[in-house]
Protein backbone atom coordinates (compact mmCIF):
# COMPACT_ATOMS: atom_id res chain seq x y z
CA UNK A 1 0.00 0.00 0.00
CA UNK A 2 1.15 3.56 -1.00
CA UNK A 3 2.31 6.01 1.78
CA UNK A 4 3.71 8.58 -0.04
CA UNK A 5 1.54 10.75 -3.38
CA UNK A 6 4.39 12.14 -5.04
CA UNK A 7 5.24 14.63 -7.54
CA UNK A 8 7.92 16.08 -9.51
CA UNK A 9 7.85 20.17 -9.64
CA UNK A 10 10.10 21.22 -12.45
CA UNK A 11 11.95 18.94 -14.61
CA UNK A 12 15.12 21.20 -16.22
CA UNK A 13 17.85 18.95 -13.49
CA UNK A 14 19.21 15.96 -15.12
CA UNK A 15 18.25 14.12 -12.22
CA UNK A 16 14.45 13.98 -12.50
CA UNK A 17 14.71 11.22 -15.00
CA UNK A 18 16.87 9.17 -12.45
CA UNK A 19 14.17 10.18 -9.25
CA UNK A 20 11.31 9.28 -11.71
CA UNK A 21 12.91 5.54 -12.59
CA UNK A 22 13.74 4.93 -8.61
CA UNK A 23 10.10 6.27 -7.59
CA UNK A 24 9.21 3.53 -9.95
CA UNK A 25 11.13 0.85 -9.40
CA UNK A 26 12.88 0.60 -6.03
CA UNK A 27 9.66 2.45 -4.33
CA UNK A 28 7.08 1.67 -6.00
CA UNK A 29 5.53 -0.22 -3.43
CA UNK A 30 5.60 3.06 -0.97
CA UNK A 31 5.41 5.76 -3.64
CA UNK A 32 2.66 6.88 -5.50
CA UNK A 33 3.80 9.12 -9.00
CA UNK A 34 0.99 12.04 -9.35
CA UNK A 35 2.56 13.46 -12.30
CA UNK A 36 4.68 16.46 -13.08
CA UNK A 37 4.36 20.04 -13.20
CA UNK A 38 6.98 22.88 -14.86
CA UNK A 39 6.29 26.39 -15.72
CA UNK A 40 7.55 25.59 -19.23
CA UNK A 41 4.74 23.47 -20.36
CA UNK A 42 6.56 22.42 -22.87
CA UNK A 43 8.81 21.04 -20.92
CA UNK A 44 6.60 19.34 -18.95
CA UNK A 45 4.88 17.86 -21.50
CA UNK A 46 8.01 16.22 -23.15
CA UNK A 47 9.00 15.18 -19.88
CA UNK A 48 5.45 13.42 -19.21
CA UNK A 49 5.28 11.93 -22.37
CA UNK A 50 8.67 10.37 -22.19
CA UNK A 51 8.29 8.87 -18.54
CA UNK A 52 4.47 8.21 -19.45
CA UNK A 53 3.18 10.73 -16.89
CA UNK A 54 0.59 13.15 -16.50
CA UNK A 55 1.72 16.44 -16.24
CA UNK A 56 -0.01 19.68 -15.35
CA UNK A 57 -0.18 23.08 -17.14
CA UNK A 58 -1.31 24.79 -13.77
CA UNK A 59 0.41 25.16 -10.77
CA UNK A 60 -2.80 25.05 -8.42
CA UNK A 61 -3.96 22.12 -9.74
CA UNK A 62 -0.67 20.68 -9.18
CA UNK A 63 -0.54 21.50 -5.73
CA UNK A 64 -4.34 20.31 -5.01
CA UNK A 65 -3.96 17.42 -6.40
CA UNK A 66 -3.39 15.84 -2.70
CA UNK A 67 -0.04 15.75 -2.90
CA UNK A 68 2.43 14.43 0.29
CA UNK A 69 5.52 15.24 -1.35
CA UNK A 70 7.48 17.12 -4.44
CA UNK A 71 10.82 16.60 -5.89
CA UNK A 72 12.00 20.40 -7.33
CA UNK A 73 14.08 19.90 -9.83
CA UNK A 74 13.81 23.15 -11.84
CA UNK A 75 16.58 26.00 -12.34
CA UNK A 76 17.99 27.52 -9.78
CA UNK A 77 16.38 30.94 -10.68
CA UNK A 78 12.87 29.51 -10.70
CA UNK A 79 13.23 27.49 -7.64
CA UNK A 80 12.71 29.97 -4.99
CA UNK A 81 9.16 30.01 -6.11
CA UNK A 82 8.44 26.48 -6.57
CA UNK A 83 9.57 26.40 -3.08
CA UNK A 84 7.55 28.52 -1.66
CA UNK A 85 4.84 27.38 -3.26
CA UNK A 86 5.21 23.92 -1.96
CA UNK A 87 5.58 25.29 1.43
CA UNK A 88 2.72 27.00 1.64
CA UNK A 89 0.42 24.39 0.55
CA UNK A 90 1.77 22.09 3.63
CA UNK A 91 3.89 19.68 0.84
CA UNK A 92 6.81 18.25 1.80
CA UNK A 93 9.78 18.98 -0.01
CA UNK A 94 13.14 17.06 -1.30
CA UNK A 95 15.43 19.86 -3.69
CA UNK A 96 18.03 19.70 -5.54
CA UNK A 97 21.12 22.55 -4.51
CA UNK A 98 21.45 25.41 -4.20
CA UNK A 99 18.34 26.04 -2.19
CA UNK A 100 17.76 29.35 -4.79
CA UNK A 101 19.90 32.09 -6.31
CA UNK A 102 20.17 34.48 -3.82
CA UNK A 103 20.61 35.37 -0.05
CA UNK A 104 17.13 36.86 0.42
CA UNK A 105 15.41 34.23 -1.67
CA UNK A 106 17.07 31.55 0.61
CA UNK A 107 16.26 33.35 4.01
CA UNK A 108 12.25 33.59 2.28
CA UNK A 109 12.23 29.91 2.01
CA UNK A 110 13.59 28.99 5.13
CA UNK A 111 11.25 31.45 7.04
CA UNK A 112 8.16 29.47 5.04
CA UNK A 113 9.59 26.25 5.94
CA UNK A 114 10.13 27.16 9.52
CA UNK A 115 6.62 28.55 9.80
CA UNK A 116 5.00 25.44 7.69
CA UNK A 117 6.58 23.12 9.67
CA UNK A 118 7.04 21.06 6.88
CA UNK A 119 10.05 18.56 6.04
CA UNK A 120 12.73 20.11 3.36
CA UNK A 121 15.40 18.00 2.40
CA UNK A 122 18.58 19.07 0.19
CA UNK A 123 19.76 16.25 -1.82
CA UNK A 124 23.67 17.54 -0.94
CA UNK A 125 24.35 13.32 -2.17
CA UNK A 126 26.88 12.94 -0.46
CA UNK A 127 25.96 12.68 3.01
CA UNK A 128 24.58 9.65 1.86
CA UNK A 129 27.74 8.18 1.31
CA UNK A 130 28.95 5.37 3.14
CA UNK A 131 32.23 6.32 2.68
CA UNK A 132 31.47 9.45 4.10
CA UNK A 133 29.48 8.62 6.63
CA UNK A 134 32.22 6.26 7.67
CA UNK A 135 34.83 8.94 7.49
CA UNK A 136 33.13 11.42 9.14
CA UNK A 137 32.84 9.26 12.22
CA UNK A 138 36.53 8.50 12.35
CA UNK A 139 37.36 12.14 12.03
CA UNK A 140 34.77 13.15 15.09
CA UNK A 141 36.78 10.22 17.00
CA UNK A 142 39.95 11.62 16.17
CA UNK A 143 41.49 8.81 14.60
CA UNK A 144 43.68 10.73 13.06
CA UNK A 145 44.11 13.39 15.91
CA UNK A 146 43.75 17.14 16.19
CA UNK A 147 42.18 18.05 12.31
CA UNK A 148 44.98 20.36 10.37
CA UNK A 149 44.29 20.73 6.83
CA UNK A 150 41.33 19.06 4.28
CA UNK A 151 41.97 19.40 0.76
CA UNK A 152 39.19 18.52 -1.40
CA UNK A 153 38.85 18.05 -5.11
CA UNK A 154 35.36 17.75 -6.38
CA UNK A 155 35.10 17.66 -10.25
CA UNK A 156 32.25 17.50 -12.65
CA UNK A 157 31.97 17.39 -16.44
CA UNK A 158 31.11 21.16 -18.04
CA UNK A 159 27.64 20.69 -18.13
CA UNK A 160 25.76 21.15 -21.76
CA UNK A 161 22.54 22.54 -20.88
CA UNK A 162 21.48 25.14 -18.62
CA UNK A 163 23.83 25.56 -16.02
CA UNK A 164 26.39 26.97 -17.43
CA UNK A 165 23.43 30.15 -18.60
CA UNK A 166 23.92 32.70 -15.80
CA UNK A 167 20.49 33.30 -16.42
CA UNK A 168 18.94 30.35 -15.81
CA UNK A 169 21.67 29.13 -13.21
CA UNK A 170 22.63 32.01 -11.29
CA UNK A 171 26.29 31.02 -11.28
CA UNK A 172 28.85 28.44 -12.84
CA UNK A 173 30.72 25.98 -11.12
CA UNK A 174 31.01 27.46 -7.78
CA UNK A 175 26.91 27.11 -7.43
CA UNK A 176 26.97 23.48 -9.18
CA UNK A 177 29.77 21.91 -7.51
CA UNK A 178 30.89 24.08 -4.81
CA UNK A 179 27.82 24.54 -2.75
CA UNK A 180 27.90 20.72 -2.48
CA UNK A 181 31.72 20.63 -1.38
CA UNK A 182 30.72 23.24 1.10
CA UNK A 183 28.32 21.57 2.58
CA UNK A 184 30.37 18.51 2.57
CA UNK A 185 33.08 19.76 4.52
CA UNK A 186 30.99 21.75 7.42
CA UNK A 187 28.98 18.15 7.90
CA UNK A 188 32.29 16.10 8.10
CA UNK A 189 34.08 18.94 9.75
CA UNK A 190 31.52 19.81 12.55
CA UNK A 191 33.01 23.24 12.31
CA UNK A 192 32.04 26.44 10.17
CA UNK A 193 34.19 28.90 8.18
CA UNK A 194 35.23 32.06 9.33
CA UNK A 195 36.81 33.50 6.42
CA UNK A 196 36.63 32.38 2.65
CA UNK A 197 38.70 33.78 -0.33
CA UNK A 198 38.00 32.26 -3.98
CA UNK A 199 39.71 32.31 -7.54
CA UNK A 200 38.07 31.72 -10.43
CA UNK A 201 38.73 31.48 -14.08
CA UNK A 202 36.64 30.68 -17.25
CA UNK A 203 38.50 28.84 -19.28
CA UNK A 204 36.16 26.09 -20.95
CA UNK A 205 32.92 27.69 -21.38
CA UNK A 206 34.00 30.58 -23.94
CA UNK A 207 33.18 33.96 -21.11
CA UNK A 208 29.93 32.63 -20.25
CA UNK A 209 30.43 31.06 -16.51
CA UNK A 210 33.32 30.61 -14.17
CA UNK A 211 34.68 27.04 -14.98
CA UNK A 212 37.82 26.71 -12.64
CA UNK A 213 37.16 27.27 -8.98
CA UNK A 214 39.94 27.02 -6.10
CA UNK A 215 38.23 27.99 -2.96
CA UNK A 216 40.11 28.70 0.79
CA UNK A 217 38.04 28.53 3.50
CA UNK A 218 39.41 29.33 7.37
CA UNK A 219 37.64 26.76 9.76
CA UNK A 220 36.72 26.88 12.99
CA UNK A 221 38.29 29.09 15.98
CA UNK A 222 41.50 28.73 14.72
CA UNK A 223 40.91 29.14 11.07
CA UNK A 224 41.89 25.41 9.76
CA UNK A 225 42.69 25.56 6.40
CA UNK A 226 40.41 24.12 3.70
CA UNK A 227 41.15 23.91 -0.07
CA UNK A 228 38.09 23.12 -2.36
CA UNK A 229 39.08 22.41 -6.20
CA UNK A 230 35.64 22.66 -7.65
CA UNK A 231 36.23 22.94 -11.61
CA UNK A 232 33.98 22.20 -14.11
CA UNK A 233 36.48 19.37 -16.39
CA UNK A 234 36.81 18.46 -20.04
CA UNK A 235 36.48 15.08 -21.61
CA UNK A 236 40.56 15.32 -21.63
CA UNK A 237 40.73 15.83 -18.23
CA UNK A 238 38.76 13.62 -17.10
CA UNK A 239 40.19 10.26 -18.76
CA UNK A 240 37.12 8.46 -18.92
CA UNK A 241 35.37 9.38 -15.38
CA UNK A 242 32.21 10.96 -15.18
CA UNK A 243 32.96 12.92 -12.03
CA UNK A 244 35.51 13.39 -9.06
CA UNK A 245 35.44 13.61 -4.93
CA UNK A 246 38.18 12.56 -3.12
CA UNK A 247 38.99 14.48 0.52
CA UNK A 248 42.52 14.26 1.72
CA UNK A 249 42.75 15.36 5.63
CA UNK A 250 45.75 15.98 7.76
CA UNK A 251 45.57 15.36 11.67
CA UNK A 252 48.34 16.03 14.45
CA UNK A 253 48.29 11.75 15.08
CA UNK A 254 47.90 11.28 10.96
CA UNK A 255 46.20 11.10 7.44
CA UNK A 256 43.06 9.91 5.94
CA UNK A 257 42.22 9.74 1.97
CA UNK A 258 38.62 9.18 1.00
CA UNK A 259 37.87 8.36 -2.68
CA UNK A 260 34.12 8.98 -3.08
CA UNK A 261 33.94 6.76 -6.31
CA UNK A 262 36.64 4.22 -5.72
CA UNK A 263 34.28 3.90 -2.57
CA UNK A 264 37.22 3.61 -0.27
CA UNK A 265 38.67 5.80 2.93
CA UNK A 266 42.05 5.33 3.68
CA UNK A 267 43.70 5.85 7.18
CA UNK A 268 46.90 6.12 7.43
CA UNK A 269 49.03 5.66 11.70
CA UNK A 270 51.81 4.24 12.43
CA UNK A 271 50.69 1.96 9.99
CA UNK A 272 47.85 1.02 7.29
CA UNK A 273 44.22 0.79 7.93
CA UNK A 274 42.12 0.56 5.05
CA UNK A 275 38.19 0.66 4.74
CA UNK A 276 36.33 -0.26 1.23
CA UNK A 277 32.26 -0.20 0.98
CA UNK A 278 30.52 -2.11 -2.00
CA UNK A 279 30.67 -0.26 -5.19
CA UNK A 280 28.95 3.23 -5.37
CA UNK A 281 26.74 4.51 -8.26
CA UNK A 282 24.78 7.41 -8.25
CA UNK A 283 21.51 5.33 -8.52
CA UNK A 284 22.97 4.21 -5.02
CA UNK A 285 23.49 7.81 -3.53
CA UNK A 286 19.69 8.69 -4.40
CA UNK A 287 18.28 5.49 -3.09
CA UNK A 288 19.82 6.47 -0.05
CA UNK A 289 18.74 10.26 -0.33
CA UNK A 290 14.90 9.17 -1.09
CA UNK A 291 14.78 7.16 1.88
CA UNK A 292 16.52 9.29 4.25
CA UNK A 293 13.59 11.44 3.09
CA UNK A 294 10.65 9.13 3.24
CA UNK A 295 11.70 8.67 6.83
CA UNK A 296 12.38 11.77 7.60
CA UNK A 297 8.75 12.67 6.20
CA UNK A 298 6.97 9.31 7.89
CA UNK A 299 8.74 10.11 11.53
CA UNK A 300 8.66 13.95 11.75
CA UNK A 301 12.04 13.89 12.58
CA UNK A 302 14.95 16.67 11.26
CA UNK A 303 16.05 15.53 7.80
CA UNK A 304 19.85 14.69 6.99
CA UNK A 305 20.17 17.69 5.63
CA UNK A 306 17.89 20.64 5.98
CA UNK A 307 16.68 24.08 4.72
CA UNK A 308 19.39 25.69 6.71
CA UNK A 309 22.01 24.12 5.55
CA UNK A 310 20.94 24.84 1.88
CA UNK A 311 21.02 28.38 3.50
CA UNK A 312 24.26 28.18 5.21
CA UNK A 313 25.87 26.67 1.93
CA UNK A 314 24.35 29.58 -0.69
CA UNK A 315 25.63 31.74 1.33
CA UNK A 316 29.50 30.94 1.64
CA UNK A 317 29.43 30.84 -1.97
CA UNK A 318 27.93 34.20 -2.51
CA UNK A 319 31.03 35.29 -0.07
CA UNK A 320 33.53 33.82 -2.30
CA UNK A 321 32.27 35.31 -5.45
CA UNK A 322 32.68 38.54 -3.18
CA UNK A 323 36.10 37.59 -2.59
CA UNK A 324 36.76 37.14 -6.15
CA UNK A 325 35.22 40.04 -6.99
CA UNK A 326 37.49 42.18 -4.19
CA UNK A 327 40.34 39.85 -4.30
CA UNK A 328 40.69 39.82 -1.16
CA UNK A 329 39.70 37.23 1.87
CA UNK A 330 35.92 37.68 3.26
CA UNK A 331 35.44 37.43 6.32
CA UNK A 332 31.84 35.22 7.14
CA UNK A 333 29.37 36.55 9.58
Amino acid sequence: MTSHRIGIMGVAHPRAHQYVELLRGEFASKVELAGVFDPNTRKARAFAEQHGLGYFANDRKFLGSGLSSVIVCAETVKRSSLLLQAARAQINILCEPPIASTLAEAKRVLSTVNRTRVTLQMVFLWRSALVCRQLRLWLRQGVIGELMMVNLYCRSPLPKDWRKLKKFSGGGALLDNGVPALDLVRWLTGLEPRSVYLKSATVLSRGQMEDCVIMTLGMGDHKMPVCIDACWTSEDEREGRKSELVLEAVGSRGTARMDLFADRVRIDRSGCSETEMVGLDERRLLCSVLRDFFDSVEHRALPISTAEDGLRSLELALLAYKSARYRKVIPVP
